[in-house]
């Protein structure tokens, strides 16, 4: 099947890239560059203007990052920022986070680890990341909590990765704590479809060091991340949460199947 989407929208244009090693050299220093001031940039934004200010700030970055990652990215279907839903994605890499926050999806549900991390734990917790530790049954229940009262502000969207993980192939069984959070609140759940030109160059999985991944993209080619918007799904039409996960993975693994590149 043809990967053809229509209605699309270019949110990251793409273009001539070099590639090999001497390209990655000179990205990897660019990459380190555009961190420290990309932090700084957040940093300022949150000063001025809170965290909708930095989130928007981070859309910006988000973009540049793409272009240093070689990730082209283009939408089909619309994303209002100003509805209140709850949207979850498939996951591949963390190329899904700066691909889908570059085309201004919400802020992210993620792991407790990485507000320690140097810079990416500053903006994550300047853009209004949400934080869950997911290593103890009392960290999983506090996120949990964490989850639902942020699903209830009266803020950007909240996007989540059901899975918990990223995948390669086909898309992992969908935790069922969104979906409860989404039935809690009353907001309808909105499923994204990342869908790669080429998930094998993408995907970051099986243990691979993140800086093998990342040193990959910065000497490889030019990929395509399409973010297919599908429709919402009307909570309270559902009996528990359990039916809500199990058909907002059908419609993303169907979808994900049907559009995949040939």
């Amino acid at each position: 099947m043809a990967f053809v989407l229509e209605e699309r929208a270019v949110v990251v244009p793409g273009g001539d890239r070099w590639t090999g090693s001497l390209a990655g050299v000179l990205r990897m220093g660019y990459l380190a560059g555009a961190c420290v001031v990309g932090a700084a940039r957040v940093e300022l934004a949150f000063r001025r203007g809170g965290r909708p200010k930095a989130a928007e700030k981070f859309k910006q970055i988000a973009r540049e990052f793409c272009d240093i990652f070689g990730v082209r990215v283009e939408i089909s279907g619309r994303l209002d920022p100003e509805v209140r839903e709850v949207r979850i994605a498939n996951h591949t890499s963390y190329l899904d986070v700066l691909a889908l926050n570059a085309a201004g999806a919400g802020r992210f549900l993620s792991m407790k680890q990485v507000r320690d991390w140097p810079l990416v734990g500053l903006v994550a917790e300047r853009i209004g990341t949400v934080f869950v530790d997911r290593d103890s049954t009392d960290g999983r229940a506090q996120g949990l909590k964490a989850l639902h009262r942020a699903v209830a502000e009266p803020e950007a969207p909240v996007v989540v990765f059901p899975e918990g993980r990223t995948s390669k192939q086909g898309v992992l069984p969908f935790a069922r704590g969104a979906f409860s959070a989404a039935r809690s609140a009353g907001l309808p759940v909105r499923p994204l479809v990342l869908i790669y030109s080429d998930r094998n160059e993408a995907a970051w999985v099986d243990q691979m060091p993140l800086i093998e991944h990342v040193w990959k993209r910065l000497c490889g080619p030019e990929i395509r991340c399409v973010i297919r918007v599908l429709d919402t799904i009307d909570t309270k039409a559902s009996s528990s949460s359990e039916e809500l996960a199990i058909e907002a993975h059908r419609r993303v693994a169907r979808a994900l199947a049907a559009h995949a590149p040939s």
